[in-house]
Parts: structure tokens; C-alpha cells; sequence
């Protein structure tokens, strides 16, 4: 019985964190589908049920709402239903001006001194009856898109089918690292990414630990390790592999691997992974004094929170972004669904100033790889275009970049 069916709220607008979770459905009959919904094995208790309407309380304690509304009112429904609050709030206040009112079943106009319903079966449809261009979920913040969509002067955001690679790849191979090793070999990695229609990919491991080598055996790790990836590019002809790594910025700014070592990699991810209590002036200066390698071509994970576990360190971002900007370096966002870092703020703050970014997946397994749509949807919150994400790069152009 269902014709389409559609998460709302903000688990639709790509949030990085949400609490209930609400559905629209449009359905041939409402009835079967509320009964169907509320069948759910794991529910604890039925909040309500009524005649287009149901709420649930599952295993967790999660709250799960479902609303029905017959075809011809789906697309009000979604825009009602999706918000945000805000962005809802400064709709109304422009239809009002208009003599227009707003609801989940259409917009109520005046016509020769009667009130009339106009229903709405799309977004699209809704949108242009206030005069703009449909917004994307993921903008719907009010932070300004109304004027543009006003102005039908809206960004054409990043697509995960833009993504042509993933630079942030941990795999099996034995460096005996700083930090956790990845699940799968190199060769996997690159079934699994072709499998995605990537055309490259990026391998960067975490450096080998510092206090268990020396910097000899370190330098011979990634000989043996830059052979090897040769003899892969052989393999792989037409798939193109960037030889990068995941350096430590240690606290006193320097990388935990030496020049010689760093001269074996087409480049480097730096990350901070010790020491977050410094204050926001000295992490600054670290994470600067880390980037100004000339091998430092990638910011990972910038803030280094971990979502609902740690709220990770300060840095002044006018600062690190004005230097990534006029240095040719790139400030990722970080896919891992408890990272999701550069959050979406500095994202659309980055994208602003012009600053490039990258959306890695930090994929310590090849199945993780998929984990990029999160990413994505981070840097459409933020408001990034495709030209915004080097990942839409070609594998010679990302060379290119990596040289600049």
C-alpha cells in the first residue's frame, strides 16, 4: 500500500546527531500501513494510533513516528515535516506577507475573498508557490538559503556520485603502527573502491610507532612499503594509488616521522591523536607548525571530537584556514559516523573563504569504505559544492594538486 515513503526531521536534514525518528508515508491506505508499522518486533509500547498517525516506542528507548497524507498533499508534508525549526518559522513569516498560510497539507490563499487549500503532491511544487527554488534538506538551517532560493541563486551542492576516491584508508599492511592497524589488504581496499566506480584511492596508515623503532627501521618500513605499492600500480594498471600516510603532529608541532622517511610518500595526512588538554593558543600553533611541512597536504579529523564521547580541542580556524588556503592544503571531513569532522559549521565557514577540503571515510576495513555517503552528507550541510571537495578531481589532477 505504500506509494513513497521518506525519513523527516533531522534525521532527513543529515544531522549528526538526532533523537526521534520520524517517517512520511503517502499510502493507498493509511490504515494498513499504521497497523503494518506499528507490527514492529521491537516495539516496547504503542504511544498513539489514530487515523493518519502512529507513535512508537522501541528497544533503546527511541521514539519512532510515522504520518500518512494522501499523494496530493506529499510534497507539504515533507517540507512541514523536515524543517528545521527555524528555517519553517522564516517561511511562514514570508508567506504571511504574501496573504499565504502554511501547513503539512498545503498552503491556504485567498481568492475573490474566499479561502482555498493548494495541495502540493512535491517539495518542488511547494517551494515554487512561495516563489523559490526547492532548498536541499541539508540547507534548511536558515542560514541564508531562503534569500538564495529567493534569488534562484542556490548552490549546486557535492553528490556522492562526484566522489572519485578516498584518501584516508587504513590498511592491513605491516607497519607495526602508532595506532590500530586496518582489517583488509591493500588489494581489497582497491576491489572494494572499484566497486564503487572510484577511479583511486589513498593509503595512509598511521606512521610506525616512534617508541618502539628507530628511525632506520622506520625508513625501511616504507621502503619496503613504497616497493610494494609499486608492484600494486603494475597490477592495477588503469587505477591510480596514491602513497600517503596518517603522520602524527606531536605536541611540540613537529611530525612523528623524519624528513628522509616522509620523502618516500607522494604526501602526507597529519592528525593530532596525544595531548588534547592543550589551550586553544597552543594547539593552534601546533597543528600550524605540523601543516607547515611541505609533505602536509591533508588535515584530518580537525576538531578530533568524537560524537556524545568527547568534544575534542580548540583551534583557531581563521587562522588554520587562512594558511591551508594559501598553502595548497586541504582540511578533511572525516566520514566515521562518530566523528563526522570538519562538523558542518566549519564546513560552511571553509567553503566561504574558499578553503579545499577532502571527504575521507578513515576506513579501517573495506566495508567501511560505504561509510562515505556520511561525509557527504556533511559537506552538503556545509553547503560545499563538487568544486569545494578535491575527491571530484581526476587521479592526474590530484597528482597535480598533491605537487602544488
Amino acid at each position: 500500500d505504500v506509494i513513497e515513503a521518506q525519513p523527516l526531521g533531522s534525521l532527513r536534514r543529515r544531522v549528526s546527531t538526532i533523537g526521534d525518528i520520524d517517517f512520511g508515508v503517502t499510502a493507498k491506505d493509511p490504515g494498513k500501513v499504521i497497523d503494518y508499522f506499528l507490527s514492529y518486533p521491537y516495539k516496547e509500547r504503542t504511544i498513539e494510533k489514530g487515523p493518519v498517525s502512529a507513535a512508537m516506542l522501541v528497544s533503546g528507548g527511541k521514539q519512532i513516528d510515522l504520518i500518512t497524507l494522501p499523494k496530493n498533499q506529499w510534497g507539504s508534508l515533507l517540507q512541514h515535516f523536515t524543517g528545521s525549526k527555524n528555517h519553517n518559522i522564516h517561511l511562514r513569516e514570508l508567506a504571511l506577507k504574501k496573504g499565504m498560510s502554511l501547513s503539512e497539507r498545503g498552503i491556504k490563499i485567498k481568492e475573490k475573498g474566499k479561502e482555498i487549500l493548494k495541495e502540493f503532491d512535491t517539495e518542488e511544487k511547494f517551494y515554487k508557490a512561495l516563489g523559490m527554488d526547492w532548498i536541499a534538506p541539508e540547507m534548511r538551517e536558515d542560514n541564508g538559503e531562503i534569500e538564495l532560493a529567493l534569488k534562484h541563486d542556490l548552490p549546486k551542492l557535492v553528490e556522492l556520485s562526484d566522489i572519485k576516491a578516498d584518501f584516508h584508508i587504513h590498511s592491513s599492511y605491516p607497519l607495526e603502527p602508532s595506532h590500530d592497524m586496518g582489517k583488509n589488504s591493500m588489494d581489497e581496499m582497491i576491489i572494494k573502491a572499484k566497486s564503487l566506480g572510484y577511479s583511486y584511492i589513498g593509503f595512509s596508515e598511521h606512521n610506525p610507532s616512534q617508541s618502539k623503532h628507530t628511525s632506520k627501521q622506520i625508513y625501511e618500513f616504507l621502503s619496503r612499503r613504497k616497493e610494494f605499492i609499486e608492484k600494486l600500480r603494475s597490477k592495477h594498471k588503469g587505477f591510480g594509488i596514491v602513497s600517503l600516510m596518517e603522520t602524527d603532529i606531536l605536541p611540540n608541532g613537529s611530525l612523528a616521522l623524519d624528513d628522509k622517511a616522509l620523502e618516500l610518500l607522494d604526501g602526507t595526512i597529519v592528525s593530532v591523536h596525544s595531548v588534547f588538554s592543550m589551550d586553544k593558543k597552543e594547539m593552534t600553533k601546533r597543528v600550524l607548525q605540523g601543516l607547515a611541512h611541505p609533505k602536509a597536504k591533508i588535515l584530518a579529523h580537525p576538531t578530533g571530537r568524537l560524537l556524545n564521547t568527547r568534544a575534542g580541542y580548540e583551534l583557531d580556524f581563521a587562522q588554520i584556514f587562512e594558511f591551508c588556503k594559501k598553502e595548497s592544503i586541504a582540511v578533511e571531513i572525516n566520514a566515521w559516523p562518530s566523528r563526522l569532522d570538519l562538523p558542518d559549521s566549519l564546513v560552511l565557514q571553509a567553503v566561504k573563504l574558499g578553503v579545499k577540503m577532502v571527504i575521507d571515510t578513515d576506513a579501517h576495513a573495506s566495508e567501511q569504505i560505504d561509510m562515505m555517503q556520511y561525509g557527504v552528507s556533511v559537506a552538503r550541510r556545509g553547503w560545499a559544492k563538487k568544486s569545494d571537495i578535491l575527491n571530484y578531481l581526476s587521479y592526474n589532477e590530484f597528482e597535480q594538486w598533491l605537487k602544488s
